[in-house]
């Protein structure tokens, strides 16, 4: 098991995910996750990322447990401790889709100011067909960071970066 869970106070609940996730691991944490979330009586349900390493089944599970927490009403933030997988969550973009912070203080504060709501599109599972425009931006984005080996800040996926 690569998830603990826990009552942060009354209003706010964190689950912790120690290790890093690749694409066998998803589907059995994913429905961990979900079953949490479902059963959460908390307001506001914080991932708390223990790892540095953010793959792209980590990202994938994050934002479809951010779409099931909005379902059931709940505002869901990430904490991300380590430097290096808050700059990967900030190089593809989802720091506001996620809501990511470096502190759990921090993944509070911005509960409080947040409202749950369906904002996100879907994020495609495995074995399905991927959407055509905004995931092979995404994926196109990445690859460029890695071939150039750099990220400008305000490069997000699908835009294009003034330094190129």
């Amino acid at each position: 098991m690569t998830s603990a869970s826990y009552r942060l106070d009354a209003r706010h609940q964190v689950i912790e995910l120690r290790d890093v996730i690749d694409i066998d691991d998803e589907p059995p944490i994913e429905q961990e996750l979900c079953l949490l979330l479902s059963c959460s009586r908390a307001r506001a349900v914080i991932v708390d990322l223990r790892t540095p390493i953010v793959t792209t089944a980590t990202l994938r599970l994050l934002l479809r447990l951010r779409q099931a927490a909005d379902q059931y009403g709940i505002v869901l933030c990430v904490t991300a401790r380590h430097p290096q997988a808050t700059r990967i969550l900030h190089i593809v973009g989802m720091q506001d889709i996620l809501r990511v912070t470096a502190t759990l203080a921090g993944a509070k504060a911005m509960a409080a100011g947040c409202v749950a709501a369906p904002q996100i599109p879907s994020w495609p599972r495995r074995g399905t067909p991927e959407p055509a425009v905004p995931w092979a931006r995404f994926k196109a984005h990445l690859h460029e960071i890695v071939r150039n080996g750099r990220h400008q800040p305000g490069d997000h996926p699908g835009r294009a970066s003034e330094a190129t």
